[in-house]
């Protein structure tokens, strides 16, 4: 499949971004006005060092596609836990209300 490999970096680390932000409970933190969430930086992290590391290992590839793949990955998955958590926090306030 073309750009099979691409697409599995987007939704391998998009899926686990998301569920990293769950688990934490959509905790996050702000630098001026940008949320991030702690789940979303540990995996961007996991994902560089680890892609980065591929440099160091003759039989790996450093793939600046794969690196790019990762990162679409967790900021759309992160643009989905956003929502996510403002539906969980709605669909919550309106239980508590009745």
């Amino acid at each position: 499949m073309p750009y099979g490999d691409k697409l599995g970096h987007f939704i391998l680390f998009g899926i686990l971004t998301f569920l990293f932000n769950f688990a934490c409970r959509f905790k996050h933190f702000r630098i001026n006005r940008l949320r991030i969430y702690y789940g979303s930086f540990a995996v961007f992290a996991f994902a560089m060092l680890e892609e980065l590391s591929q440099a160091m290992v003759a039989t790996r590839t450093l793939d600046w596609q794969d690196i790019a793949a990762d990162i679409f990955g967790i900021l759309f998955f992160s643009w989905l836990s956003t929502l996510t958590n403002r539906f969980i926090l709605t669909h919550l306030d309106s239980h508590s209300r009745n």
